[in-house]
């Protein structure tokens, strides 16, 4: 034999193998003719097959059992997946989270049921966020927040709890309204602060008021004047009331639009001085501003009011009864005569 001859040794391959490597039992491709194999036959190498396993589809066009793609784990062809590997099943894909309306469950995403206003939830009961127009609270979603303790906030599209300091508000976060404060603070303007931020208010039963007019300033209580509206009736500020002038034995101070206590013994009286006097108290009288204990010479005491006698009386006890006379003028039964009645005669100018 010439010793380039080439020998072929051929190997039959074991059905349903059509063709195959060692062992023979190791196919490369299968055969469907029904008259070698029975029924349908599918290459899945090394393997022929009837069913495709998991993790594989049928590829039609080749006839081969094809790996589902990645994260599939089970599928019917290139797009269409049964379930997942580390990932969850939505309308046929795998996707690393569920759409919103979905949640993740044993590798499937489920529908939100807890309420048809969930955007998002964590399983089955319960909402994360919720649907344009509903606001979450307490993992519900709610198109009004509940009254008093909560408000709308519309830009998180949630329900926040009052702001600090408010037990109770109304309103929503582009619009917001205290209405009780926690102990200890006020309510001004909408908001609960330690003290009344306005100016002119004080807190009554923990809300900041305004001012009783005409206060322009209160303390205490709205009524109890600390100063008055100097535009008023009544500017005056006496004994934390406003008064239109001031009660007897006291002065309007214009500078400060309070009442004075007039230096005594003026009863009324125009400023501090005591040379200022209007009227007097009891057992003085009004000589030109002043209060004095007996009426100069020269005058009488009428109504507490020093009056000057009335020419010719130099001295006089009132308005019509002469003590004394000027010059060649006489005194007589309390008149002041040029000269004496018949049969008088002039004694010491009398």
């Amino acid at each position: 034999m010439d010793s380039n001859t080439q020998i072929f040794f051929t190997t039959t391959c074991t059905l349903p193998c059509r063709t195959c490597s060692t062992p023979t039992t190791n196919c490369l491709s299968c055969y469907t003719n029904a008259s070698l194999v029975s029924g349908q036959v599918y290459f899945n190498s090394p393997n022929c097959v009837s069913i495709c396993g998991n993790g594989f589809y049928l590829n039609s066009s080749t006839s081969a059992c094809t790996v589902c793609p990645t994260p599939c784990a089970t599928c019917q062809s290139s797009s269409i997946c049964y379930t997942c590997t580390s990932s969850y099943l939505y309308s046929s894909s795998c996707l690393v989270s569920c759409p919103f309306g979905y949640y993740g469950f044993n590798g499937l995403c489920l529908v939100c049921s807890s309420a048809i206003y969930c955007e998002s939830c964590p399983n089955s009961y319960q909402c994360s966020t919720c649907i344009s127009g509903y606001y979450y609270y307490t993992n519900q979603c709610y198109q009004t927040c509940p009254p008093l303790t909560t408000y709308a906030n519309l830009v998180n599209r949630t329900c926040d709890l009052c702001p600090t300091n408010c037990t109770t508000c109304q309103g929503n976060s582009s619009n917001l309204t205290c209405l009780s404060c926690l102990a200890g603070y006020v309510l001004d303007s909408s908001r609960c602060y330690l003290t009344c931020q306005t100016s002119g208010l004080i807190a009554v039963n923990s809300v900041c008021q305004g001012c009783t007019s005409p206060c322009s300033s209160c303390s205490l209580s709205v009524t109890n004047c600390t100063a008055c509206l100097t535009s008023s009736s009544s500017p005056y500020l006496y004994q934390y009331h406003c008064l239109s002038q001031c009660p007897n034995g006291y002065y309007s101070e214009i500078s400060t639009f309070t009442c004075k206590v007039c230096t005594s013994p003026c009863e009324l009286c125009a400023n501090v001085s005591v040379h200022s006097c209007l009227s007097c108290v009891t057992g003085y009288y009004l000589y030109q501003s002043d209060c004095l204990a007996t009426c100069p010479s020269g005058t009488y005491n009428t109504s507490g009011q020093c009056q000057t006698c009335v020419s010719p009386c130099v001295t006089c006890s009132d308005a019509t009864t002469c003590k004394s006379c000027i010059v060649s003028t006489y005194l007589y039964n309390g008149q002041c005569l040029a000269q004496c009645p018949t049969g008088m005669a002039v004694i010491n100018g009398n």
